[in-house]
């Protein structure tokens, strides 16, 4: 990511107080040793490890996400990085953050694919958002929102609720004075290949205590009792739930109901995939078939599961 900047930006003071002339490169330095950077990158594994689970839930089960460097670049590095993604923009408390995720439309729409029981490996490319796409684009930013906040938490030891506002036309962190950190967060196997979403912040607003865009710091967590947790967990692995799948529905009219008799045949119609219930929700889908003899069904799809 290199560059000139606009006439308009020949001079910018850097987060170090040195200037930047306007032939200076768009991206100002590694931000690996910067202790915002070092936030930043804590939230981007614990963000990228949360999505990677989340995508494998709604239907990418072969989908691994990592976060790669932080790096530094101007507001024009930013804006030229991102010039073609879409964009949420979260908010803290009713305020406007400093902080940003952005995606290509390609990426969109095969989650938007996936998310409709598809595979998300072909998608149409086109200009502008379809009405469904624009709707799933507004909804999954507080998807995305609950996953950042649990990142920030996670990774900081402090508590900040987000929500999302997906933006068009409107690219935010534009006017980051100070630089423009961002984390790359890379999508892998199927259906991506080598997919890049990035996560952004303003360079000076981020550090230990407070989150992105917070004004004062975030009310501390108690440490997590990591043998409370284990101890949950095992209680919680013991519980037995009742599991069904349905094979067929058929239907009969009232008349022919009224008529049966021992040796009549209703015929049924086996669907391509099976829904499999687990107290009475939805769990996964699957094909029928046999194991040692005995009727199974191959899960193939994994719903989102929520408690």
């Amino acid at each position: 990511m290199t560059g000139t900047a606009h006439p308009e930006q020949s001079i910018r003071d850097t987060p170090d107080g040195a200037a930047i002339s306007a032939d200076a490169p768009l991206l100002l330095r590694s931000a690996n040793d910067g202790k915002a950077a070092a936030v930043l990158h804590g939230v981007g594994l614990r963000f990228a490890a949360e999505l990677q689970k989340h995508l494998r839930q709604m239907g990418a089960a072969k989908c691994t996400v990592a976060a790669k460097p932080v790096e530094l670049v101007t507001s024009l590095g930013w804006e030229e990085t991102s010039g073609d993604h879409l964009m949420w923009q979260f908010a803290n408390n009713g305020r406007a953050s400093t902080m940003a995720l952005a995606m290509t439309p390609t990426q969109l729409r095969q989650l938007v694919d996936i998310f409709y029981g598809g595979t998300g490996a072909q998608v149409q490319s086109a200009k502008a958002l379809s009405f469904a796409e624009d709707r799933f684009a507004n909804r999954y930013g507080d998807e995305l929102a609950k996953l950042l906040a649990f990142a920030w938490r996670d990774a900081t030891q402090s508590a900040s609720a987000l929500s999302a506002k997906f933006v068009i036309g409107r690219n935010p962190l534009t006017d980051a004075d100070s630089g423009v950190l961002i984390q790359p967060l890379t999508l892998a196997g199927s259906p991506f290949a080598s997919a890049t979403i990035l996560l952004a912040c303003h360079a000076d607003c981020v550090s230990d205590g407070n989150t992105a865009g917070q004004a004062d710091a975030a009310p501390s967590l108690p440490p997590i009792d990591r043998r409370w947790l284990e101890a949950l967990h095992a209680s919680l692995g013991n519980v037995t739930l009742p599991v069904s799948a349905t094979l067929a529905r058929p239907e009969i009219s009232v008349g022919r109901m009224l008529t049966l008799s021992v040796g009549d045949i209703i015929p049924l119609q086996l669907p391509r995939q099976l829904p499999v219930l687990v107290a009475g929700r939805a769990l996964a889908s699957g094909t029928l078939g046999e194991v040692g003899g005995r009727i199974a069904i191959n899960i193939e799809t994994l719903r989102q599961r929520t408690l």
